[in-house]
């Protein structure tokens, strides 16, 4: 079951129930607010694509895939949609009530077939991930454009988009933001700070501003 909350009031605005089976793992809003993307933990997984204020499901596709980790819709476009998990990276196109799929290509590039862990939007097509080996791949028209090789050290488990650019973090307690192309601005260790070493494991990263929200494992 999926709820909607109004963070405000702390009202429940909508509850999406009877289509998924198991915990729900991943969610998106669209840029526009009307719809909600989710996927489950069931075996196999269902992404659902939601007009939530009115309850309803507008369509939905059987993962035959691994664990998915991250959905995303483009921005300024809720017709396009990304999901990323275990070994796989597939690009949607959402019309009326069917989810048409197309898996990521590798192309000619030296990426590697591995786990992708989180997503965010760069500039007009371009999207990225982050892998499980700490590099971010650059992604244009659902092939691998180029590499960030050696990001961060071990798997890079969130990406967040704002206004003064973008924000990384991972399993090195490392914050890392960088420019709308993703050249580096600085880095943030957070090994420095009150966390104790289990806590260094950063699993969220928000940036907006001056500030950035960190969750930590």
């Amino acid at each position: 079951v999926v709820y909607i909350w109004d963070p405000a009031t702390l009202s429940i605005l909508s509850v999406l129930s009877g289509v998924h089976s198991a915990g729900i793992t991943a969610l998106d809003f669209s840029s526009s607010g009307n719809l909600l993307g989710s996927i489950d933990l069931a075996t196999p997984s269902t992404f659902c694509v939601f007009d939530w204020k009115k309850g309803k499901l507008l369509a939905s596709h059987t993962l035959q895939t691994e664990r998915v980790f991250d959905v995303k819709f483009k921005p300024g476009d809720d017709s396009r949609i990304v999901t990323c998990g275990v070994k796989h990276i597939n690009f949607w196109q959402h019309c009326g009530n069917s989810l048409q799929i197309r898996p990521g290509k590798l192309a000619s590039k030296s990426g590697e077939v591995q786990s992708q862990m989180c997503l965010v939007f760069g500039e007009e097509d371009t999207c990225f991930s982050g892998t499980l080996s700490g590099d971010i791949y650059q992604w244009s028209g659902g092939e691998l454009a180029s590499i960030v090789s050696s990001a961060h050290i071990g798997a890079v488990f969130s990406m967040h988009r704002s206004a003064e650019g973008i924000a990384s973090a991972g399993k090195d307690g490392i914050i890392k933001l960088w420019s709308s192309n993703l050249t580096l601005i600085t880095s943030i260790d957070l090994s420095v700070s009150r966390l104790t070493p289990d806590q260094l494991c950063l699993r969220s990263v928000v940036w907006y501003q001056d500030r950035i929200v960190v969750g930590t494992k």
